[in-house]
């Protein structure tokens, strides 16, 4: 059992701190193949760590408590490991001493600054449509590295200098595929307009290659890819998720008509696969929008949805957590960045929300969005290139063991370089020895999270 140690003057006057740390050392400490426990002294046979507070006894982990208010992130290395601090020189994150180990930086409040998103609550800078970027990110150079998932290797090994018995769980890294469903139609006017805006302004791809896109477009329907990817998907055992667009009819919101598709949907259904929803571009903050889009997906297909992504990946934290929320949604996995492939909560696991405004835990399961197609197809650079960048994210998930989610469109299937990159990636997963899994299988997940955290917060007298 490991105890983490907080003293009655820290419950008494920092209870909402006392409400983030618990929330960040389960979340630290969920891989380890061990209980946790929270407590206000030392309990004989455990591995007891205290938090701000002198510590008693002996064979003991010490974490000193840091006040965050202005905080700016430094990075450091260790070993094979970067992890994050808010001090400017640190030569080690801990060091053991007389028998007991003694962290140098408070990793449980920098932790919780990394997976609550904190610095989005302190940078207010956005893009022109309100979007947080990876470029705006104080981890802007280092996105692709999850320090959080780091932080909790570094915990795990600073214990293991006292308890060798104490491992990480027997876990498989898993994959969420999903498939926005921008449009069906590359020869629809909305479609037209928006590859004939990219040919003129879009200089990230050489221009042969937007206007062979355009050209091709209109002479066939390159966009209807439903089948090409069950097909892919099938021959590998896999299954994956597709997301729809309701609402308000736009070019960058709805393109198209379920009633139109609903074979190919009833298809996606008989094949295993999940229909969810892409919430419109427009409604993306307005919680009875969403769920008179929800109610028209459910009303076309007959079918319930509890997964989703927000459209252009419009998310405002912790806003956006509370609306999906409320408009009914289970799962999401919007939490990834417009500019960059990486980790914008710095983890590859799934977790349940912090909001810090209300200070309190939002009941919707996210799963980190890391890996977009356009966030590195589209470059101009070659695929190999791409291809190692894309391996990076991966192995990275794969050390860590996360579950985190992989965004490829529909339409872009119809790109022979897109299709070859989603081929890859699938049979890179799974040689890995990667499990692809549906967002479904991750309930049971969810509600061992919640209650575990309940349980943490009321040995102390906390509450979510």
């Amino acid at each position: 059992m490991i105890n983490l140690i907080l003293n009655n003057i820290i419950k008494n006057n920092f209870s909402i701190h006392i409400k983030r740390v618990i929330y960040t050392f389960f979340y630290l400490t969920e891989g380890y193949n061990d209980d946790v426990c929270v407590s206000d002294g030392y309990k004989r046979g455990c591995i007891n760590i205290y938090y701000g507070t002198e510590p008693v006894g002996s064979k003991f982990i010490y974490i000193p408590r840091e006040e965050t208010k202005g905080a700016v992130l430094y990075f450091h290395r260790y070993g094979n490991y970067l992890f994050a601090s808010f001090l400017r020189d640190i030569d080690e994150p801990f060091s053991k001493i007389n028998g007991n180990i003694y962290f140098k930086f408070d990793i449980l409040s920098v932790s919780f600054f990394l997976i609550s998103c904190k610095e989005e609550y302190i940078i207010k800078k956005r893009d022109a449509i309100g979007r947080f970027l990876a470029d705006y990110s104080m981890r802007k150079d280092k996105i692709t590295f999850p320090f959080f998932d780091a932080h909790s290797r570094i915990l795990l090994d600073s214990i293991k200098m006292l308890y060798q018995q104490l491992n990480l769980s027997n876990e498989h890294f898993r994959i969420l595929l999903t498939h926005d469903v921008d449009s069906v139609n590359s020869r629809n006017k909305y479609v037209f307009l928006h590859n004939a805006k990219e040919l003129l302004y879009d200089n990230n791809i050489s221009f042969a290659k937007r206007f062979d896109t355009l050209t091709r477009s209109i002479i066939y329907n390159t966009h209807f890819q439903f089948r090409n990817y069950m097909n892919i998907e099938s021959k590998r055992g896999v299954k994956s998720e597709f997301y729809f667009i309701e609402g308000r009819k736009n070019r960058k919101g709805k393109r198209y008509e379920l009633s139109d598709i609903i074979q190919d949907i009833r298809l996606i259904e008989d094949n295993g696969c999940i229909i969810g929803i892409h919430t419109n571009y427009f409604s993306y903050d307005n919680v009875e929008n969403i769920k008179k889009e929800i109610m028209s997906i459910e009303k076309a297909t007959d079918i319930k949805v509890k997964s989703g992504r927000n459209h252009y990946l419009r998310f405002d934290i912790p806003n956006s957590w509370n609306v999906l929320r409320k408009a009914g949604i289970m799962f999401d996995s919007t939490l990834g960045y417009s500019d960059h492939n990486g980790f914008r909560a710095a983890t590859a696991r799934p977790f349940l929300p912090y909001d810090v405004n209300n200070d309190n835990i939002i009941d919707i399961y996210e799963i980190p969005l890391v890996i977009m197609d356009g966030n590195i197809m589209d470059k101009n650079i070659p695929f190999d290139e791409k291809w190692r960048r894309i391996k990076i994210v991966i192995d990275l998930i794969c050390e860590y063991r996360g579950t985190s989610a992989i965004l490829w469109h529909n339409y872009v299937l119809g790109d022979p370089d897109y299709k070859n990159m989603y081929i890859k990636i699938l049979d890179y997963i799974l040689y890995k020895g990667g499990q692809c899994i549906l967002s479904r299988e991750l309930k049971s997940d969810m509600l061992y999270q919640k209650r575990k955290i309940d349980e943490l917060m009321s040995m102390v007298g906390g509450n979510k």
